[in-house]
């Protein structure tokens, strides 16, 4: 696969995957019903991801800046922001296996999911970002440069001793 392809591909999947599990830390997961004896009145408990798993919105957020950190360091800093985003996201996946409330299965299947893919999409960064464009490379010089001749700084000389200035 194209290098230019894979950097696209990987900068569409680790954002899609971290709003997801942003997302999910922010979504509804349990609603409880309460209701008080002495009134008759109920109230009702809405818990969202964070409160049953709150490595969710770290992972996420961790995910959306070390997608930034990608797109703005070179390759070893690429390597040390993939490894770090990984390990957070492993984190998080693992926490998922300590949740003990019941009727939240399908949410942790997906929230597992999505932390498994974040971790996916890290260590293929941490894998080929070698290959990948950096911000502001175009910029950089390949070799040095090379002195030019009183002919090529001119362009009249150059016309005049049969060189096209154009042709450089």
């Amino acid at each position: 696969m194209n290098p230019r392809r894979e950097y696209v591909a990987y900068l569409i999947g680790q954002l899609l995957l971290a709003l997801g599990v942003l997302w999910l830390a922010n979504a509804t997961w349990q609603v409880t019903l309460t209701e008080t004896i002495s009134e008759g009145l109920g109230t009702t408990i809405r818990e969202s991801g964070t409160n049953f798993v709150p490595f969710l919105s770290i992972s996420a957020v961790v995910s959306i800046i070390a997608l930034l950190g990608i797109i703005a360091t070179g390759v070893v800093g690429r390597r040390v922001i993939g490894v770090v985003s990984a390990l957070i996201s492993l984190v998080a996946f693992i926490s998922l296996f300590f949740v003990t409330s019941e009727g939240i299965y399908g949410w942790l299947a997906i929230a597992g999911a999505l932390l498994m893919g974040l971790v996916a999409t890290n260590v293929f960064a941490v894998v080929k970002c070698s290959r990948w464009p950096q911000l502001g490379g175009k910029y950089d010089r390949d070799s040095p440069a090379r002195p030019q001749s009183d002919a090529a700084r001119d362009p009249w000389k150059s016309l005049d001793s049969g060189i096209d200035p154009t042709l450089d």
